[in-house]
This record gives C-alpha cells, structure tokens and sequence, in this order.
C-alpha cells in the first residue's frame, strides 16, 4: 500500500520510483504529446480541429516537461516555457493555428485569412493596395521586422568571429548572407520594382541599421540607387509591379 507521504505533488510517480526513470517516462509522454500536435493536420478535419489538437499536444508536452523536471521545478518550468515558445513560433510562421479574440496571427497572408469550413474552397485573397507586399504572401511590415534579427545574427556572428580564431566557414556565411540580403533587397527587389526605400517600413531599416554597425543601411542604399537607375525584373519572379497608392479626389475648383 502506498502512503500519502510517498506520493509526488503530480500525483503519479511515487518515491519507489528512481527519479531517472521518472524522467525518462515524462518526457517521453511529452514526446507523444509533441508527435500528436506536429501531426494534427492529418489526424484531425478542419482548421478548429487541427488548432486545439496542436495546442492540446503543445501543452500536454510542456505539462510532462515540466513533471519530469521536478524537484527543479525551476528549470522544469524554463525548460517548458521554451517548448511553448518554439511550438509557437513555429505555428506563426507555417500555420494559422495562433487565434486570439477571434482574430488569427499568422507570417504569411494566406495563413490569416479566416476559417473556412471543412471542404469548402480557399477565398481568394485580397490585398490592400496601400499594403506593399514581398511576392505575394509576406507583408512588408512582417518581412522588415523579421530582418531585425535575421541581421542582428548575422552581425553578431561575424564580430565575434573576426580575430578570435572562430569558425572561418561561419564568419564568410554570415557575411555573405548579410551583404547579399542588403543588395537583393534594395536593388532586386525594391528599387528595380520602383518601391520606396524599405518599402516605407522606416523604423525597423535604421533599427536594421544599427544592429548592423551601418554595413546594411550603406549596401542597400548603394543597390538602390543602382537599381532605380538601371532596373531590372526577373521574368519570373513572386513580384507584382507596385501597387497604386491610393489617392484623393480632387475638388474642382
């Protein structure tokens, strides 16, 4: 018979059991919680279905990450909270699962479109034309945002790197890809398509700028000013020509 004093605060593992297997048994129930929310789309019907069936498994996980921790519940509760703050991120950027008040958060346009019933056709989207979209599913407030990091990386990796023996192959990566991001930006995809500089997302450019030392704002601008002179649009490109902006009526005098 088992006492009330050899019962854990979970309720399911008693003192008898080592605290490795108990371990070893949470996490892996959290590895099938994370199997059921990853995947929800096949075992489920309807967008509804799939958005609480992946949070169910999202949070069933960090639920058995964080008994199997204990007695830290410290780093069981750290542990868990990372866990949902990646499920999550990942659900931003390839689903609509992130509902909230009715309104759906999600990276791409097509992502956030409303809820359709089970069966019923995809909408076609509808872009508004003061919103200047990169290809035809990212907004450009989103993409610029996400540059902040992405360049903030890139930077990061390369002065930590420089004259300290790190990883050459990282450091001509990070360097590459930030230059390479500067010039297609400004000169591919903005100036070539006759876009505002950042496609008028000013604040997160010299946010950009300065988590970069400058390097990005000096590369861009450069390619755009080469690209407004001498454009140039693929044949095939995710690019639609700039969309109209919207105007006034003017009042006849």
């Amino acid at each position: 018979m088992v006492l009330p004093s050899q019962v854990l605060s979970a309720g399911l593992i008693t003192e008898r059991v080592h605290p490795s297997v108990q371990m070893k048994l949470f996490f892996a129930l959290a590895g099938v919680c994370l199997v059921i929310a990853v995947l929800s789309p096949f075992i489920t019907k309807g967008h509804g279905w799939e958005r609480r069936t992946f949070w169910i498994g999202t949070f069933g996980a960090a639920l058995f990450i964080f008994l199997g921790g204990l007695p830290d519940w410290i780093g069981g509760l750290a542990l868990a909270g990372a866990g949902v703050f990646a499920m999550a991120l990942s659900a931003y950027f390839t689903s609509s699962y992130i509902k909230i008040a009715g309104k759906i958060y999600a990276f791409h346009t097509r992502d956030g479109q409303p809820d359709r019933s089970s069966g019923s056709p995809r909408q076609p989207i509808v872009y508004d034309p003061a919103e200047e979209h990169y290809g035809t599913d990212v907004t450009a407030k989103k993409a610029w945002w996400l540059m902040i990091p992405a360049m903030g990386l890139c930077s990061g990796t390369v002065v930590t790197n420089v004259g300290t023996g790190g990883s050459l192959g990282l450091l001509i990566a990070m360097a590459g890809f930030l230059v390479i991001g500067a010039v297609g930006l400004g000169y591919a995809s903005d100036a070539s398509w006759g876009y505002r500089v950042a496609r008028g997302q000013y604040v997160q450019f010299v946010l950009v700028g300065i988590v970069t030392a400058g390097v990005f704002t000096v590369l861009y601008l450069l390619a755009y000013i080469i690209g407004r002179r001498w454009p140039y649009r693929f044949k095939k490109s995710l690019e639609r020509p700039a969309p109209p902006r919207p105007t006034r009526d003017k009042k006849p005098r």
